[in-house]
């Protein structure tokens, strides 16, 4: 299948437009996670057979598939979400396109999309989260095992948030997390895929990503196998955001 591919030179970011022959009316946002931003980030999706299978599956539905390497580790920083927000209201001015859109984030992607969802100025329909990666916290003590990793964990979060990395600690983190949280209210469905290989640590605290979305939003959780080759993730995708058409 061949893409039609269009490149939007906009806010510093590399972001890219990948249009369907045959257009459903429907924007879906793929956010990625915040270690797979490249340099190259341009030919992402499109450079490996199994990214390009997952990007034709979602085109064959008539989706736009609209994503930006947002400023590369963005670990859902303010600058990285205002980018997402503009970038898709940028899309809808030139398109004729349906205004609510979905969102498909994978890992730290599932952080801007959170923030999305408060967003007074878009309209997010539904969203599917692969791995999300919704805790702060979580993530710093996941690093405490390595020198290396925490000390680049700091600095890539203390670079996304505009502080120094002295003062990315687990007090600093836990109020972070406060100021994000979502307050009750009406927010979009919700679908969860979490990887098997993560199941014995996700199942202790199933909570781990639900409690950090509000209690009155709809949320399902699935299991899928880490080995599951990534252009069948969407047979879990496609049927949820049809349901929200």
């Amino acid at each position: 299948m061949s893409i039609h591919v269009r490149y939007v030179d906009f806010g510093g970011c590399t972001n890219t437009c990948f249009l369907p022959e045959r257009p459903n009316g429907f924007v879906l946002l793929l956010l990625h996670d915040h270690d797979q931003a490249e340099d190259d980030f341009a030919t992402y999706w499109v450079r490996s057979p199994q990214r390009k299978a997952f990007v034709d599956k979602l085109l064959e539905e008539g989706y736009t598939v609209l994503t930006s390497s947002l400023y590369e580790k963005h670990w859902g920083g303010e600058r990285a979400v205002n980018h997402a927000s503009q970038l898709v209201h940028l899309l809808l001015k030139k398109e004729t396109l349906n205004d609510r859109i979905h969102i498909l984030a994978e890992g730290t992607g599932a952080l801007v999309a959170r923030q999305l969802f408060a967003s007074p100025q878009l309209h997010v329909r539904s969203a599917v989260f692969v791995n999300p990666q919704l805790s702060f916290v979580h993530a710093y003590e996941q690093k405490q095992k390595n020198e290396l990793s925490k000390k680049r964990f700091k600095e890539e979060v203390a670079n996304a948030f505009g502080v120094e990395p002295t003062n990315v600690d687990e007090k600093w983190l836990h109020q972070l997390e406060a100021k994000q949280k979502l307050a009750q209210g009406d927010y979009p469905p919700v679908r969860i895929l979490q990887s098997l290989v993560e199941r014995e640590r996700q199942v202790a605290t199933q909570s781990l990503s639900t409690s950090f979305l509000p209690k009155t939003q709809y949320v399902e959780l699935h299991f899928v196998s880490k080995n599951q080759p990534l252009a069948n993730v969407t047979r879990h995708v496609l049927p949820f955001l049809a349901r929200f058409q």
